[in-house]
């Protein structure tokens, strides 16, 4: 199975990656900048691993444009912003990036 994951570098990105990578899937992994792009490089032999920052469409897009198929995708990048919900701006809670 061919796997496009995010967050692959740590938490539950990771730990699915790793579970997919010791099963021997095809990974596609997106790092955001070219040092966590090495790391996992150095994690996951034989991913497929990009650079690929999720604040920016455009460079995602670039990213992934000449993969040729998919069968899955694991979004697990994500940013935590802590508080209280009726004191997070509203860019907090609908996962708008700035």
């Amino acid at each position: 199975m061919k796997v496009l994951v995010t967050g692959a570098g740590s938490g539950i990105g990771e730990a699915i990656s790793d579970a997919l990578h010791a099963r021997g899937d095809d990974l596609v992994l997106l790092g955001r900048n070219e040092q966590r792009v090495q790391d996992l490089r150095g994690r996951y032999a034989g991913a497929d691993v990009r650079v690929g920052d999720l604040s920016e469409f455009a460079t995602v897009a670039e990213a992934v444009a000449d993969v040729d198929r998919l069968d899955a995708v694991v979004h697990a990048a994500g940013v935590l912003e802590l508080g209280p919900v009726a004191d997070l701006p509203l860019e907090d809670l609908t996962g708008s990036c700035g």
